[in-house]
Formats: C-alpha cells, sequence, structure tokens
C-alpha cells in the first residue's frame, strides 16, 4: 500500500503542469477502476485535461446540461473552456483537449532523464536505477500500443482506416471510429477517448507491476 501511495502521489507531481482545472467528459476510458483505499488508477484519471463551461463568466463545472439551462436562463452564450483557454465554438475546444490529453499521455509516457542526478523519470515516478527506468518505460509503451482504434462501416469493421474507406466509399455507409465500447462518427471524439484508453492501460499496467 505504501508503494501505491507514493506512485499516486509521485504523479501528482510529475503530470500537474499537463492537467486541465475540469472534470472530464464522462466516458468507458475515463471511468476510474474500483479499489480498496486510495488507487493511483482513479488518481491518476482525475489529473487528465478535462473541460468546463462558461456562461455569462460563471464558471460550471463539467455538467453540458447546467450550462445550456444557465444559457437558456440568461440569454447568454456558452463558452468551452479548456485549462486557461476560452472559446465560443465546441469543436475548437474539443481540438484543444485532444491536444492537451495527448500531450499528456506522451509525456507520461517519455522517459525524461536528468543529467546532474542521473534519474529518470517515467510513469510517473522517479527512477535512479536504469534497470527500473528501462522496465517501466517498456511495460508502459507496451500497455499503450496494445490500446488501438478500430473502424465500422455498417456491420462490418475493420483495422485500417484505408480499407475503411473504402467500405464507406462503395457501400455509401458512413464511417465510424471504434475505441472499446465507444463508437462514434467523430474523429476527434474518438481520438480523445484513444488517448485517455490508452493512459488508462498504462495506470493498470504500471499498478500491477508496483503489487509484485
Amino acid at each position: 500500500m505504501r508503494t501505491l501511495l507514493a506512485l499516486s502521489f509521485s504523479f501528482i507531481l510529475v503530470t500537474s503542469s499537463f492537467a486541465q482545472d475540469s472534470k472530464a467528459e464522462k466516458s468507458d476510458a475515463a471511468k476510474p477502476a474500483v479499489c480498496e483505499g486510495q488507487c493511483p488508477i482513479a488518481t491518476g484519471l482525475k489529473a487528465l485535461p478535462q473541460m468546463h463551461y462558461k456562461v455569462n463568466g460563471k464558471l460550471i463545472d463539467g455538467c453540458i446540461k447546467c450550462a445550456t439551462a444557465a444559457s437558456k436562463e440568461s440569454g447568454k452564450p456558452i463558452m468551452y473552456v479548456v485549462g486557461k483557454k476560452e472559446f465560443e465554438a465546441e469543436g475548437k475546444a474539443k481540438m484543444e483537449l485532444l491536444t492537451a490529453t495527448e500531450n499528456m499521455v506522451k509525456a507520461f509516457a517519455t522517459p525524461h532523464k536528468c543529467e546532474v542526478s542521473q534519474t529518470t523519470i517515467i510513469g510517473g515516478k522517479k527512477c535512479s536505477c536504469p534497470v527500473e527506468a528501462a522496465e517501466r518505460t517498456k511495460l508502459v509503451s507496451t500497455a499503450i500500443s496494445k490500446v488501438k482504434m478500430n473502424f465500422k462501416v455498417g456491420e462490418k469493421t475493420c483495422d485500417c482506416p484505408v480499407k475503411a474507406a473504402e467500405l464507406a466509399k462503395t457501400s455509401g455507409q458512413a464511417k465510424e471510429f471504434v475505441v472499446g465500447e465507444t463508437c462514434t462518427a467523430c474523429e476527434t471524439t474518438a481520438k480523445l477517448e484513444l488517448a485517455r484508453a490508452q493512459y488508462k492501460a498504462a495506470l493498470e499496467a504500471l499498478a500491477k507491476l508496483e503489487k509484485k
């Protein structure tokens, strides 16, 4: 348990600069895993970049229904907030959220070596042993690589975007993006789900490693 708490604490220190101060859109990829006590997976997922809403200058945490109601009552438009940036268009805000999320996952999975202390930060932990750093780097990379995006056209599914485009052209049906149990026609949403799912997979792999 002390090891898990240490992982959780160090993870927060490393990723805090990448996290946005808001609540995530609900998705299977971002749902905290169920653990006893303080769970490093749940803690890690809370640090993911998220979206807020603002109406008439008032910040509304992660509830689009509340923002819509406030907008209707006040007659003021909804502003979409990601980190310190505000957007009038939801699409632009979602792109900003995607970029922030992908950057965070990349930073989490990339080893950062300090030439002075000869320590390496990887997967939210500072490693003084190069063997341990290499092991964690490989573990995170493998976990992330296993989470992929698939495509669906009608009743047919595939893992190749080119083939999916051909199926869509031939059948006249729309191409959909599939990540886990999420199926959407929006590529931005799919990429966001993919980044979240990959991040969660890395956290789960590291949690198993710490239990050994």
